[in-house]
């Protein structure tokens, strides 16, 4: 790690420093040597900076030679293309300056496996396998290595089991270090079955809750198409009622935090000290006190980190704020050292400073990364942070309400199951609100679409905030020392701001009880299809929790029904006003597990099936079997299966190892004789079943477009094509919010109002399918040309109707293909010059058929570029 050093500027009060991580070179020590090597290195880690002035607001950064995508901000990262020393040099808003000297190092030759940094190989079960990073290589004889998972610190290393495999190799000078990976299949074994029994809850001092899982065989949904079998990781969840967790460490009245990985319970946190899933605390090195004793309502997680050449997940990063200044900083935990339970191996690395106690963690679309959400302090805007294989990157946007009282600091955000919306309650001139944004999953950007009055003035101050499964709820606690705190019930899918606060419930009160945080339980207890929502109560030893969250608490008297304090799940501890923040690390189990699908489940028609390559790149024989006994043979085959509902299925796989001949033979004519050679690894047979049951298809466009001219709208019908079997067929149009439109059971939409619409199709066999369609404004071209026209007659002139045009041209071509005539035109309110029939010098042409093109733009699209329309027309007398 660098060592930090401050320069004194002239006569200037000594300011907070410069903050940089470790420092090497983007290609340091160039492409691993040795023949037949390759110029793949591993991926070029940046230098991170921090300005550690809370007060800077503007920052203007000279790197030397280094580069960044980002530079004037407070946490840019660099690139540098060359070792050496640097002096970096930061003008804060005010003028004044602060420097920086760095030393960027150099890295040692590229580490490979096969010759790649990502490498995948296939050995028989039973053997065993020498990893070596320099196999054929330049070596490296200043590095010190460190693997992964088991933390050596050898040259090579023995395998016996499959899983992903990841070397660091450090230069001994500089620190600075290059990966590579490889997966490691020994065929056939399975790797481990992970997940754990269920999820735990840690929080407030040794309180839990335990979701007890137990998992029978999926049946996969009927309208599926396509599908696995054999391999079918999901799975149909039954719990018990939730019940008293197990003993734990957690030891405050705030924020607490907890990521799983493949094998249960990864770590937890209290803000104080972190744990690994056995209750054991996890050691910093250098003997400092690893995380602030932070007392944030919600700002603390646990996130893993994927890099691009490295297993993951071997390091997890530890956000937390310090009551003390305020600043947001990670530790991080690398799971190699005293392997598996890990190590503290950094702390106190910044990242956000003058940013609410507010967080929310969604894991972004690629499944490798996670975006992190903060509010900054008195402003609009949010700090959103993006963990990825290179680091922390830090965005500002600004959107939604300012906040400009104390209260606001404190409290919740919430994010939806889908990642596509976030809430946070914020109080205004003495007021309540709940702000709720829209998420771009793709991009992670932010855009307020609600602000909702409460209702209630403050104190007390809006504290928890939840959604629904369904996101067309949002539950708000408001909590005060000394007040009454309020549950309350906002039915923000209604739309607008007026009727969502005339559509809010209150769901309970108490005058001496404080109600914290809320949050969705992970299952439907007791094979309920309902996720509870749970409520966090000061002081006491139970939880209590609402049942069926997605029903309006206003439409009856058992819409809603609220298991309260008296009857609520004994926790085994104390609460506090917080629940934990969780993060699932959804990384591959290891192993070699069979993967196959089928394409096509209607009854009388073909179901495709195939059979990915077990323990690829060996050869496999494949033979499939059937109820009817019936065989097919090949990875890929089509079979028509006999009856509707399930229908068994088995697969039998022989693996065969490589031929040494195989090496030296590329011929398809010898390849019998290259397989005579091959040694039998392994056989092994799966068993499933495929459901067979006809659903509607559904034919609608994506979009349609009502034309809007001089106030006046001109719907265009929406016209939905239906086939399949099983009809008549039932139709349902609703909002986006599942709210039925007017004429909601009609075939055709049709509809002034611009909106997203959903259709939900049944078949008399209750097979649903849903599609959607979005109602967008625009006038589309119209163009209507004759068949013939009598110059010297009745019709004496070519005459085009046309509408929403722009910069029409028109060209008439004699049979030689010369234009005889052409037009230009602006828009369609300028007036029309028809064809007379004759040519440039004032003839008629003769009878016949006259090709015509037509060019244009589309007036209310002209970003679909120039359209053209071509045809003939005959000219007669």
């Amino acid at each position: 790690m660098c060592v930090l050093v401050l320069l004194s500027l002239g006569a200037k009060q000594t300011r907070a420093q410069i903050y940089a991580g470790k420092a090497c070179a983007t290609e340091a020590g160039g492409a691993a040597g040795g023949t037949g090597g390759t110029s793949s290195t591993s991926c070029p880690q940046p230098v991170y900076f921090f300005d550690e002035d809370p007060d800077n607001k503007d920052w203007t950064w000279d790197f030397a030679d280094g580069q960044s995508e980002n530079p004037d901000v407070r946490n840019p990262q660099v690139y540098f293309n060359s070792p050496g020393p640097r002096t970096i040099t930061l003008t804060r808003a005010d003028g004044s300056t602060e420097s920086k000297s760095i030393n960027v190092g150099s890295g040692p030759n590229q580490p490979m496996f096969n010759k790649s940094t990502e490498a995948d190989t296939t050995v028989c079960e039973g053997s065993s396998l020498t990893l070596d990073p320099f196999k054929g290589l330049s070596s490296c004889s200043n590095c010190d290595y460190l693997w992964f998972p088991g933390g050596e610190n050898t040259p090579t290393i023995d395998v016996d089991v499959s899983g992903c495999y990841s070397v660091e190799v450090f230069d001994q000078t500089s620190r600075c270090s290059k990966t590579a990976k490889i997966n490691v299949k020994f065929c056939y074994k399975p790797g481990s079955a992970g997940g754990g029994s269920g999820e735990d809850w840690y929080f407030g001092h040794g309180a839990g809750l335990t979701f007890d899982v137990t998992t029978i065989p999926a049946k996969r949904d009927y309208l599926d198409e396509n599908g696995e079998i054999f391999n079918n990781v999901d799975r149909d969840s039954l719990t018990n009622s939730p019940i008293q967790g197990s003993s734990n460490k957690m030891n405050t009245d705030a924020a607490t935090a907890m990521v799983y990985g493949p094998n249960g319970l990864a770590f937890y946190t209290d803000g104080k000290a972190i744990y690994n899933g056995n209750d054991d605390e996890i050691q910093y090195s250098a003997g400092v006190t690893p995380i602030p004793d932070s007392e944030a309502s919600q700002l603390l997680a646990i996130v893993p980190k994927n890099d691009c050449v490295e297993c993951p997940h071997h390091q997890y990063y530890v956000f937390s704020k310090d009551p003390s200044n305020g600043l947001v900083s990670y530790s991080i935990i690398d799971l190699r050292y005293n392997a598996p339970t890990g190590e503290i191996i950094k702390t106190g690395i910044p990242v956000a400073f003058n940013v609410t106690d507010k967080m929310s963690v969604i894991q972004t679309n690629d499944g490798l990364s996670y975006d992190i959400y903060l509010h900054n302090d008195y402003d609009s805007g949010f700090t959103r942070m993006s963990l990825d294989s290179t680091g922390l990157n830090a965005t500002n946007m600004s959107t939604g309400m300012g906040l400009d009282e104390p209260a606001d600091a404190s409290g919740y955000m919430a994010t939806n199951l889908e990642g596509t919306m976030m809430a946070q309650g914020v109080v205004i001139g003495g007021e309540n609100y709940l702000d709720v944004y829209l998420r771009d999953p793709d991009t992670g950007e932010l855009q307020g679409i609600l602000t909702v009055d409460l209702g209630f003035a403050a104190p007390p101050e809006v504290y928890g905030v939840a959604f629904s499964e369904s996101s067309n709820y949002v539950y708000v606690t408001l909590s005060g020392t000394g007040q009454t705190s309020h549950l309350l019930q906002v039915p923000i899918y209604l739309g607008t701001g007026a009727a969502v606060e005339a559509g809010i419930e209150e769901i309970e009160s108490s005058t001496n009880k404080r109600f914290g945080a809320l949050q969705l339980g992970p299952i439907g207890p007791n094979s309920s299809p309902n996720k509870y929502m749970y409520m966090a109560v000061e002081g006491a030893t139970k939880l209590p929790y609402i049942q069926e969250p997605d029903q309006d608490a206003g439409a009856g008297v058992n819409a809603v029904s609220f298991t309260g304090l008296s009857n609520g799940v004994n926790v085994g501890g104390t609460i506090g006003l917080g629940l934990p923040t969780i993060v699932f690390d959804n990384s591959d189990s290891d192993g070699d597990g069979v993967s196959a699908q089928y394409t096509g489940n209607c009854f009388n028609a073909t179901t495709n099936l195939n059979l990915n390559e077990l323990c690829s790149p060996m050869r496999n024989e494949v033979e499939w079997s059937f109820e009817d006994g019936s065989s097919m043979k090949g990875t890929n085959v089509n079979y028509t299966f006999p009856h509707t509902g399930w229908n068994p299925v088995k697969v039998t796989v022989r693996v065969f190892n490589k031929s040494a001949l195989s090496k030296i033979v590329n011929s398809q004519i010898l390849q019998k004789i290259v397989e005579q050679t091959e040694s039998a690894c392994t056989e092994v047979s799966f068993e499933d079943s495929v459901y067979i049951k006809p659903a509607p298809q559904i034919a609608m466009p994506d979009t349609v477009y009502n034309c809007i001219r001089g106030g006046i709208v001109t719907p265009a019908p929406v016209e939905p094509v239906v086939t399949g079997e099983g009809a008549p067929f039932t139709y349902l149009w609703t909002t986006i919010f599942d709210v039925p439109v007017a004429n909601s059971g009609d075939p055709i939409l049709v509809t002034p109002v611009l909106s997203t619409y959903k259709l939900k199709v049944t078949n008399s066999f209750s097979c649903e399918t849903t599609d959607t369609v979005s109602v967008k404004p625009g006038c589309l071209p119209e163009v209507e040309f004759p068949t013939a026209f009598t110059p010297q007659g009745a019709n004496p002139d070519f005459e085009f109707y046309n509408k929403y045009l722009y910069k029409p041209i028109l060209r008439i071509y004699n049979r030689w293909g010369e234009i005889i005539y052409e037009w230009r035109g602006g828009d369609d309110t300028a007036p029309l010059q028809y064809w007379n029939g004759k040519t440039s010098k004032g003839t008629f042409v003769p009878t016949g058929l006259y090709p015509y093109q037509l060019t244009y733009y589309a007036k209310d699209f002209p970003w679909w570029g120039k359209q053209k329309k071509s045809g003939a027309v005959w000219v007669l007398y």
